[in-house]
């Protein structure tokens, strides 16, 4: 794997391992290297002289875990399409969820996609007569 060092990066691999390894004191690597003590102070602690990814660990979620197992057992339970799911959501749960979201959510409990034998039946009722979605919503 071929390490990319920005043009004008201070601090490269073999100036992070001779930090790591120095016996001097932060402040002065950080004068003879011309980085900030907090520079430093990474790299000393660190395991690895290699960056880490910068993609978020601690990706947001505008879909509750709660509200993410209602959109799935309003899926899987009831069979309702995303555009039911999202005005029985915004109705009842939380006004500012996106349909977008709700989608998300559906994908990440796997229940995006009706199975095969559903999707050949229409639907036996227009959303607006279904009795027990309240009952499903309270559970």
């Amino acid at each position: 794997m071929q390490v990319r060092i920005h043009k004008l990066a201070r601090a490269t691999p073999v100036v992070r391992q001779e930090i790591k390894e120095s016996k001097l004191s932060c402040k002065a690597l950080a004068s003879k290297y011309k980085l900030t003590l907090r520079t430093i102070y990474k790299w000393k602690k660190r395991e690895s002289t290699h960056d880490k990814s910068h993609t978020s660990h601690n990706l947001l979620s505008s879909v509750s875990q709660r509200e993410e197992a209602i959109i799935s057992e309003l899926r899987t339970k009831v069979g309702l399409s995303v555009d039911d799911i999202t005005r029985v959501m915004q109705g009842c749960i939380n006004p500012k969820l996106s349909r977008s979201a709700i989608y998300r959510a559906m994908k990440r409990w796997g229940v995006n996609r009706l199975p095969e034998a559903d999707k050949n039946q229409p639907h036996s009722q227009p959303f607006e007569t279904v009795t027990e979605y309240g009952h499903i919503l309270m559970d």
